[in-house]
Formats: C-alpha cells, sequence, structure tokens
C-alpha cells in the first residue's frame, strides 16, 4: 500500500503569493488589522469633513464677491443702483469695492450724479414728459455735423473715450428731458419787472457807458477734492474742445457753477468789471476761442468769448437794458433750477443711499 504524502492547510502566506485573497471575516479579523481598518475609516471621514468645510468656505467667498461687485449702494423710487453702474463712470472706469467707493470723492460724485439722472428720468414720467429717438437721433446728427465726422468716425471717437453709442444716447435723452423739465415748469414761472432792471444798471453803471463789453461762458471745476483731480478734469475738457466738441455742452456735463447746466453763459460783461486774472485770460480772444486755465483759490475756469460789443451812447444804453434783463432771467432761472434739482426734486422721490 501506497502511502500518499501528509498535507497540510494552505497559509496565508502560500495563498497570498499564489494570488489568492482570502475575506476574512470580522470575527477572525486579527486586532491589529481592525485597528488599522478604524483609523482609516477615521482618517477618511476627517477628509471629508475638512474637504466639505473647504469647499463652504470657497463658496461662502465667491458668494460674498459676488455680492460685492453686484453690491447695491442707493437706490431711487425702489430701483437700485450699483456698485458696477458707479465704477464704469469713474474716469478712468475702476474696480472699487464698497468700503473704496464710500471713500472715494470721485466715486461719490458719481453716485449723485447717476441719483440725479435716476430723478429726471422719474420726474419726467410723472410729468408725462418724453424724448423721441428721433430727437436723440438729430441732435447726435448735429454734434457729428458739427464736429464734420460720419456717424462710423463718430462711433469711433467715442470708443476712444471708452464710451459707446447706446450710453452717449442715453447721456443726450436725459440732458433733453431736463431741458423740457427746465422750459415747461421753470422758465415759464419767470419774469423780470422794470425796477429790478433799474436796479442791476444802478449796481453795474459801466454797463450803460460806452466802451468794450463781452459775453462769456465759463466751465468752473472747483478744486475741493484736490488741485491735481481739477487739473485731470480741465485737461479732459481741453482735450474734448480740441476734438471740436461744443463748449456749452461740456460746460452741462462738467460744470460746477450754477449757471454750467444751461450751457455756462455769463452773459455781458464790461471788461473793466473783469478781474485781472480773467481780463489777462481773454483779452486777446476773438468770439469763439477759449482761454487757458484760470487758477483760483477754489476752483480752476475755462471761458469762451461768445461775442465782443464796443457801444455808445442810445445804442449802449439800449444793449445795456436787454442785457440787464436777459442776465436777470438767467440768473433767476439758474437758482430755482438749483434749488429745483437738489432740494425739491429729492424730496418728491424715494431715495436712498447706502455709502
Amino acid at each position: 500500500m501506497q502511502l500518499r504524502p501528509r498535507t497540510h492547510p494552505p497559509t496565508l502566506r502560500t495563498l497570498e503569493l499564489s494570488g489568492f485573497v482570502p475575506i476574512l471575516r470580522p470575527a477572525t479579523q486579527p486586532t491589529r488589522i481592525r485597528h488599522m481598518l478604524r483609523l482609516s475609516t477615521i482618517a477618511l471621514s476627517l477628509s471629508l469633513t475638512l474637504l466639505g468645510a473647504g469647499a463652504l468656505s470657497l463658496q461662502s467667498a465667491s458668494a460674498e464677491e459676488e455680492i460685492l461687485i453686484d453690491a447695491v449702494v442707493a437706490s431711487v423710487s425702489g430701483k437700485p443702483i450699483t456698485l458696477q453702474e458707479v465704477n464704469a463712470r469713474l474716469t478712468p472706469p475702476r474696480a472699487l469695492g464698497l468700503k473704496e467707493a464710500s471713500l472715494d470723492a470721485e466715486a461719490r460724485e458719481v453716485l449723485e450724479a447717476i441719483i440725479l439722472d435716476r430723478l429726471i428720468v422719474e420726474d419726467a414720467a410723472a410729468k408725462h414728459i418724453s424724448v423721441s429717438d428721433a430727437e436723440i437721433s438729430s441732435y447726435i446728427d448735429e454734434v457729428v455735423k458739427r464736429n464734420q465726422l460720419t456717424r462710423a468716425e463718430f462711433e469711433v471717437a467715442l470708443a476712444r473715450e471708452g464710451r459707446t453709442l447706446d450710453s452717449y444716447s442715453q447721456r443726450i435723452k436725459i440732458d433733453i428731458l431736463r431741458s423740457k423739465i427746465i422750459g415747461q415748469y421753470i422758465q415759464g414761472s419767470i419774469s423780470v419787472s422794470q425796477e429790478e432792471v433799474s436796479q442791476y444798471l444802478e449796481e453795474h453803471p459801466k454797463l450803460k457807458q460806452g466802451g468794450a463789453k463781452l459775453k462769456l461762458s465759463q466751465i468752473l471745476i472747483g478744486t475741493s477734492a484736490g488741485q491735481e483731480q481739477a487739473q485731470a478734469r480741465i485737461a479732459e475738457i481741453q482735450a474734448r474742445l480740441a476734438k471740436g466738441e461744443d463748449f456749452s455742452a461740456l460746460a452741462r456735463e462738467y460744470s460746477e457753477s450754477p449757471e454750467g447746466k444751461e450751457g455756462g453763459s455769463l452773459g455781458m460783461l464790461a471788461e473793466q468789471d473783469l478781474g485781472p486774472q480773467v481780463f489777462d485770460a481773454v483779452f486777446a480772444l476773438t468770439p469763439g476761442q477759449v482761454s487757458t486755465p484760470v487758477t483760483t483759490a477754489s476752483s480752476i475756469q475755462l471761458f469762451r468769448v461768445d461775442s465782443r460789443h464796443a457801444e455808445a451812447g442810445e445804442s449802449a444804453q439800449g444793449l445795456a437794458v436787454e442785457e440787464a434783463k436777459a442776465t436777470i432771467r438767467q440768473q433767476k432761472v439758474n437758482e430755482k433750477m438749483f434749488s429745483y434739482f437738489n432740494s425739491e426734486l429729492p424730496k418728491l422721490y424715494a431715495v436712498e443711499k447706502k455709502i
């Protein structure tokens, strides 16, 4: 009888070498293996927790960034004005955060301008005043013609300044709405009495005398926000004037003096009444020419000579009376206009500012 060799059950080491992977029941797992599995589970759980926290942190940061970008900085009649709108109208456009915008003089000034634009739109709608596309197109055609450009060339010129035809058209629309509000609800209520004319001529006796007189317009930029900022704005205006843009239109857009919103006209003035700086700046100018900047303690000014007159006798007297009436009327319009747009209008509609 042949004896078979005694066989032994394969060991774990033998099975591993043969490629067989044993599946052990929990009850038979060595204590060390169970401990390692528990540690792996804890580590995996901790990793998932940290990853989840990181994702939440990233989501939170992303949400915060989105809120900052689209933050509402003011509203007019419940309609929001965003930080993006303010940043887009800065010169040049910048990406300010809320805190930066609240401390930036130009940003606050731009916000006030946007609020006023919104108020004008609201007021025009309430008064059933509108502007047609044809009116806007006609205005742009006039600007294009005055600058001796084609429409395509005009759009290229706007693009160089970071503006589009749509944004320019919107600016024109608001300006026309404003002019219509002034014409219908402000100018019509202004009158000038003979007593006021007489008093004005008594206070300005040189107007009745013969001698040189001139009609001036101005653009005034205050220096309260800083001399450098004011100089930069004057340089920007000069660059646009050099391209052929209209002085009166730029006065309405930039000037900080009351008459600026009506094109900057100062009316008829006797040369003898001009201050030394202004006299020197305009002395050699012909009608239509613009002076070099005149710097004072509180502002920087540009002057345009609209016309010159050298009258005597009855002709000078008649001119003085007419100019006195026009000047008084314009002063009244400016005062009422300033009061209406800066004091009365914000009270008619809900305005809320957050910076």
